[in-house]
C-alpha cells in the first residue's frame, strides 16, 4: 500500500467514518481512476446522482451525495467528499429517517459560499424538515424549517427578483390529499404572493427558467393523479398558474421537467414523459409541438443537445427498444418530431435504478475528448457490474468506451462530469448502491475516473443531473451565453496597515445577468462575492496587515459561472507610521511617492510598535512628512513601507 493511501485510510479510521477503498482491478479498460478512487460508504446507500459544487470556494469541487435507503441503518445523512475521495470535515450530518436523495446546492445567502439544500422525513412521522446547512456543516439562520408532510426535490432559483436564491420544492399536506408547490426565501419564509401553490402531486422534478421571455421566472413541474388530472402545470414567479396551463392528461409524469430554447425564438420549450413513454414537447403558451410514443424509461429526463451543429436542439431520451423489453436504447428527435439520422443507439445492460424519481442512471452530456463536440453518456447495470457507456455526436462510440466496472453493487445512482481538483481537466462521477435486506448488506460505491480531456465550462452542455446543481433543468446554450466583461477597480491607491479601505467593482454582462467577483487582493482572495446587478458598482473591503506594494486584481462571472477575463492590475500602497532615521541612495520620487534603497535604516514602527534595521530592498514613504529626505541621508516621522526588504529585527511586539 503506498504512502497516500495509507495516510487517506488512517484519517478515515481517525475519524470513523466506514468509508473504504473497492479492488483496484475493478476497472477493464484503459482509462484510469483518479488518484484516492474509488471509495465505499457503508451501512447507507444514496439512491440518487451526485451533486458537484465547490461548497467552500477552495478551487476544487466537492461531491455531495444524500442518502435515502428506507432500511439502511445510517441512512438520512449529508456526505460531502473532497476531491481526493475524503470526506469533507464535520460530515456527514445526519438529517432524519431519509434524506431526499439529491441535495441542490447554492449560494442561498449571499455569503460568497454555497450551501446544501435537502429535506428530511422526521423519524416515526409523516413530516419533513427542510435544511440548509453551510459548507461547515451547520444550519444557516431561519433553517431546518418544520413542515407539515412530506417533500420531494428542490430547486434553487432567484424567483421574486431580489438577487437571492428561493428554494422551490413540492409536497404533500400531511392527512390530507392536498399538494403544493412551495417556495421559499433565503431566510425559510415563504415567498409573498400566491405560495404555496396548490397543485396535483408534484411527482416530477420541477425545472425553473424565463418560459416567455418577459424577463421573469416560471416554474414549470409534472405531477400525478392523486385527487387532480396528472399533468404539466406552469407557475409564474407569483404563483399563479400561467395562461394556457396546466396541460392535463390523466397521466403520472413522474420524470424531471425540462426547458430548452429548442427553436430559437427567445421563448423556452418545456420538455416531459409521462408514465406510458410518451414524449411531449409544448411551447410556452401551452400549445404543442409535437408528442410521440418513444417508450421512454419512466423516471428519465430527457436531454438537450445539438447533435448536429445546426444550432437547433435536439432531444435524447433513453427508451426500451420494444413495450416490455429487457433492451435499451437512446433515441435522438428534432423539434418536429422525427429521429436524428444515426439514431438510436442500443447499448447493453438496464439503466433503471432504485424504482424512484431520483433521476439515477440519467443521461448526461460533455466534451470529454476535446472535439469541441458534446459527447453523450449513460449508464447501464449489467450481469457482473456496470457499463459507462459514450456515444458522438454521429452515433458513433466515443474512444475507451464503455468503462466496465466490475462490482457486487447491484444499481447505479448516475453520472456527473466537472474538473474536481482544479488541474483543468475532466473527471467522470459515477454513483452506485447494493442493498439487500435479508443478509443485511448496505453499501454505495463512488468512482471517479480521470478522463484525460482539458476541462471547459462552456462545453459541458449537461453535466449533472437536472443540468446544474441548483437543479434548475435549463439548458442553457454556450453560445447564447456571454461572460462579463473584465471588471473595472476604483478606490483609494494608498492605506495603512489595518484599516479597512473600500473598493468599487463594475463589470457589464453582455446578457445582463447577474455578476459575481473575485477578487486577489494580493494577500489573500474574496473567493466569489455576489450577486449584484450588471452594471452597477459593487462595493467590497479589504484590510491589509502588512505593509507593502500590493496589485489588486479581479475578475466576474454571471449566473451561469461564464468567468469575465482578469482585470488589469490596481497597485495600493499600504503604509504605517514610523520614524526612519539612516542612510540612503537611489531616491526617486513617483508621483505622491518616494522611493529609496535603504543602506542601513533604523525604523521604529508605532503601531503596532516594532524596531528593525534594514539594509537593500526597497523601501517607500509618502511625500506629505515630517523630517528630512536628501540624496543619502533621512530622519523624521514618515507614512512609510516596505516593498522589498532585507531586515533584521531588534523588538518584535509579538
Amino acid at each position: 500500500m503506498n504512502k497516500r493511501i495509507l495516510a487517506i485510510v488512517l484519517i478515515v479510521m481517525l475519524i470513523d467514518i466506514p468509508v473504504s477503498f473497492v479492488p483496484a482491478n475493478s476497472i477493464k479498460n484503459r482509462i484510469s481512476y483518479k488518484i484516492g478512487w474509488p471509495v465505499v460508504i457503508e451501512n447507507d446507500i444514496v439512491l440518487g446522482p451526485p451533486t458537484l459544487a465547490d461548497l467552500d470556494n477552495n478551487g476544487t469541487v466537492e461531491i455531495i451525495l444524500g442518502s435515502s435507503g428506507d432500511f439502511a441503518p445510517d441512512s438520512g445523512k449529508i456526505y460531502v467528499l473532497e476531491h481526493n475521495g475524503i470526506l469533507m470535515e464535520n460530515f456527514p450530518i445526519k438529517l432524519g429517517y431519509l434524506a431526499g436523495g439529491i441535495p441542490s446546492v447554492g449560494d442561498i445567502n449571499n455569503d460568497g459560499f454555497l450551501e446544501i439544500i435537502d429535506d428530511a422525513v422526521i423519524n416515526g412521522t409523516a413530516h419533513s424538515k427542510i435544511h440548509a446547512l453551510s459548507y461547515l456543516g451547520d444550519s444557516i439562520t431561519g433553517w431546518p424549517i418544520q413542515t407539515n408532510g412530506w417533500y420531494s426535490r428542490s430547486s434553487l432559483s432567484d424567483i421574486n427578483g431580489d438577487r437571492y436564491l428561493d428554494i422551490l420544492i413540492g409536497g404533500a399536506e400531511a392527512g390530507t390529499n392536498n399538494f403544493y408547490l412551495y417556495a421559499y426565501n433565503h431566510n425559510g419564509d415563504n415567498l409573498s404572493g400566491n405560495w404555496p401553490s396548490l397543485v396535483s402531486c408534484p411527482e416530477g422534478m420541477q425545472a425553473i427558467g424565463d418560459i416567455n421571455n418577459d424577463s421573469n421566472l416560471e416554474i414549470a413541474v409534472g405531477t400525478s393523479f392523486y385527487g387532480f388530472n396528472g399533468g404539466i402545470y406552469v407557475f409564474d414567479h407569483n404563483g399563479n398558474i400561467m395562461p394556457g396551463w396546466p396541460i392535463e392528461t390523466g397521466k403520472r409524469f413522474p420524470a424531471p421537467i425540462t426547458l430548452a430554447d429548442l427553436n430559437n425564438d427567445g421563448n423556452l420549450e418545456i420538455i416531459a414523459t409521462d408514465q406510458d413513454g410518451f414524449l411531449y414537447v409544448y411551447y410556452h403558451n401551452g400549445t404543442k409541438a409535437f408528442d410521440t410514443q418513444t417508450r421512454a424509461c419512466l423516471y428519465k429526463e430527457v436531454v438537450p443537445v445539438d447533435l448536429d451543429d445546426d444550432g437547433d436542439l435536439e432531444l435524447i431520451v433513453p427508451c426500451e427498444t420494444a413495450p416490455g423489453s429487457s433492451e435499451y436504447e437512446l433515441i435522438a428527435f428534432h423539434l418536429n418530431g422525427e429521429i436524428v439520422d444515426g439514431w438510436p443507439v442500443t447499448f447493453e445492460g438496464t439503466p433503471t435504478g432504485g424504482g424512484s424519481a431520483n433521476g439515477e442512471s440519467s443521461v448526461i452530456v460533455g466534451d470529454i475528448d476535446n472535439d469541441c463536440q458534446s459527447e453523450i453518456l449513460i449508464s447501464s447495470r449489467v450481469s457482473d457490474g456496470f457499463l459507462i457507456n459514450a456515444w458522438n455526436c454521429n452515433s458513433s462510440i466515443v474512444d475507451n468506451f464503455p468503462i466496465h466496472i466490475t462490482t457486487d453493487a447491484v444499481d447505479n445512482g448516475g453520472l456527473a462530469l466537472g474538473d474536481l481538483d482544479g488541474d483543468g481537466s475532466v473527471e467522470l462521477v459515477f454513483i452506485a448502491y447494493e442493498q439487500s435486506l435479508s443478509q443485511g448488506i448496505y453499501r454505495t460505491e463512488i468512482h471517479v475516473f480521470d478522463l484525460n480531456a482539458a476541462y471547459h465550462q462552456n462545453t459541458m452542455a449537461w453535466p449533472q443531473f437536472h443540468h446544474d446543481a441548483q437543479h434548475t433543468g435549463l439548458y442553457v446554450k454556450a453560445n447564447s451565453n456571454s461572460p462579463p466583461n473584465a471588471p473595472s477597480i476604483t478606490g483609494p491607491a494608498s492605506g495603512k496597515a489595518g484599516q479597512q479601505c473600500s473598493y468599487t467593482f463594475n463589470s457589464t454582462d453582455p446578457n445582463s445577468d447577474d455578476v459575481y467577483y473575485y477578487v486577489d487582493w494580493g494577500d489573500t482572495t474574496s473567493g466569489w462575492v455576489g450577486p449584484f446587478a450588471s452594471g452597477v458598482d459593487a462595493t467590497v473591503n479589504h484590510t491589509w496587515t502588512q505593509t507593502g506594494v500590493y496589485a489588486i486584481i479581479a475578475k466576474a462571472k454571471d449566473i451561469y459561472d461564464d468567468e469575465s477575463n482578469w482585470s488589469e492590475l490596481f497597485t495600493v500602497s499600504i503604509l504605517q507610521r514610523a520614524l526612519l532615521i539612516g542612510l540612503i541612495h537611489n531616491v526617486n520620487i513617483l508621483g505622491d511617492y518616494i522611493e529609496f534603497v535603504p543602506i542601513l535604516v533604523l525604523a521604529i514602527w508605532l503601531s503596532p510598535f516594532n524596531i528593525n534595521n534594514y539594509s537593500y530592498g526597497l523601501m517607500m514613504i509618502s511625500k506629505n512628512y515630517s523630517g528630512f529626505v536628501g540624496k543619502l541621508f533621512i530622519i523624521g516621522m514618515f507614512d512609510a513601507a516596505v516593498v522589498t526588504n532585507r531586515s533584521t529585527s531588534i523588538y518584535d511586539s509579538s
